[in-house]
């Protein structure tokens, strides 16, 4: 990848990288700063070999950045005051915008892999169903699958157990 494609590739991929470290985090400072270290992990990477993928080594750097973010000990990941993640209400009795936040992340950290990402992609990032599959280099109906699979599973997770699903819409 020369110099003008990385540039080129960075200015149309950064943006997207943050918003899905933020969704993982539920953090923006967070995630710039994980943003930053992908960044140079794969330009360091796309220095020694030539990509034929380079989104897809992009999306697993970025993805093993949320995993290893995520086994850091929770006292290292406090989000700030306040922080609710979007499309979940709080349940009465007590537990705050931070408590549903990890819920939710506890949720999607049983998903399987397949799952998650094409959750994440879809929803969070909010690619069209055709972009995510040819993201992901599987066929349309088999995201549909995983899309259906996915909320299936959110919907039975124990820890959103109680909370009020307010997704506008999503099924």
């Amino acid at each position: 990848m020369s110099d003008s494609e990385l540039q080129v590739f960075y200015v149309d991929n950064h943006p997207w990288t943050v918003r899905y470290l933020s969704f993982a985090t539920g953090d923006q400072e967070t995630a710039r700063d994980l943003a930053q270290r992908v960044w140079m992990k794969f330009l360091a990477y796309s220095r020694r070999r030539p990509l034929t993928s380079p989104r897809a080594v992009l999306r697993i750097m970025a993805s093993d950045a949320v995993a290893e973010w995520c086994r850091r000990p929770v006292k290292d990941r406090v989000l700030p005051a306040g922080l609710a993640p979007a499309g979940l209400a709080p349940v009465p009795g007590g537990q705050d915008g931070s408590d549903a936040r990890w819920d939710l992340q506890a949720a999607l950290l049983t998903l399987p892999p397949d799952l998650r990402e094409a959750l994440l992609l879809r929803y969070y990032a909010d690619l069209p169903p055709g972009e995510v599959a040819r993201i992901l280099d599987i066929p349309l109906p088999t995201l549909k699958s995983r899309l259906a699979a996915a909320r299936a599973a959110l919907r039975k997770a124990p820890s959103l157990a109680g909370y009020q699903v307010t997704t506008g819409g999503i099924r």
